[in-house]
């Protein structure tokens, strides 16, 4: 059973600019996501060893695939536990060359005081970068911009006869 061309019209009009819609809000949800972390607790954590990894990627793009990612390892105390943070973001941070995992390394040494963002309802959750690791207005621009865009073309394709 195939649509009338006017219908058929109509969904194209209304399905082209909503896909921009939906990534708009995908993309602002993200933006959301990132944020959670910068309004989480700190407390002072000190590095206890930093390496650089290598292997299949255990997540993010590169999953899988063979690649290096920094791992620096903090110990900090929320409420009398002691903890282990070993995670940089939200998101695993994985490279294709090891140098670019030693420059992240380079910033942490053992012993050094850090900074450490935790989640206050499982404080075992940990980040030593808060919101990730794409700053989270990137999120917020893109996902702003993609909305206004579905908005606009929405308009225009409804108002074209």
């Amino acid at each position: 059973m195939l649509l009338e061309p006017q219908t058929q019209d109509f969904i194209a009009r209304l399905l082209v600019p909503g896909v921009f819609g939906l990534a708009g809000i995908i993309t602002l949800v993200q933006y959301a996501l990132t944020r959670r972390g910068h309004a989480w607790p700190s407390v002072s954590g000190e590095v206890k060893t930093v390496e650089v990894k290598s292997g299949p990627c255990p997540a993010g793009r590169r999953r899988g695939r063979p690649g290096h990612w920094p791992l620096v390892r903090v110990s900090y105390t929320v409420d009398g536990r002691e903890y282990t943070c070993e995670r940089l973001a939200a998101r695993q941070i994985c490279y294709r060359n090891a140098a670019e995992a030693e420059v992240i390394c380079a910033i942490y040494q053992p012993g050094q005081q850090v900074r450490v963002w935790y989640d206050p309802q499982q404080p075992a959750t940990s980040y030593l970068v808060p919101g990730g690791a794409v700053g989270g207005r990137f999120y917020l621009v893109l996902g702003l911009s993609l909305v206004v865009l579905d908005v606009a073309l929405t308009a225009c394709l409804l108002a074209i006869r």
